[in-house]
């Protein structure tokens, strides 16, 4: 068993900083989410780097595994996108769930 999927499935955030949290990440996906794929226990986002920060993509995705520790997130900027993927462990992609509905829903709206 690894260090990731050994770690609870829970997160630490009140109801307000985890209501903040969403809204962060809809405004990040709505203004620069071009695409997203989905594997079992992971989620592959790319972001126009024109319309995102890497810092900012950073700072978010560092503030998530800070509250949910079995997340693992793995940035790549490039001129072309700043890829992401999300992971979590086996038994956990009910949390992936959500990240991935919300990205389909925009990539869905911007059509």
């Amino acid at each position: 068993m690894n260090a990731q999927s050994s770690l609870a499935v829970a997160c630490s955030l009140t109801p307000a900083d985890y209501a903040e949290r969403l809204r962060e990440f809809r405004l990040l996906f709505a203004s620069a989410l071009r695409e997203s794929r989905r594997e079992p226990t992971r989620l592959y986002l790319a972001f126009d780097p024109h319309a995102a920060f890497e810092d900012d993509v950073r700072d978010l995705l560092k503030g998530e595994q800070e509250c949910c520790p079995f997340f693992s997130f793995s940035v790549d900027a490039q001129p072309a996108a700043i890829y992401v993927e999300a992971a979590v462990p086996d038994g956990a992609e009910e949390c992936l769930n959500y990240l991935e509905r919300m990205a389909t829903r925009v990539l869905a709206a911007k059509v």
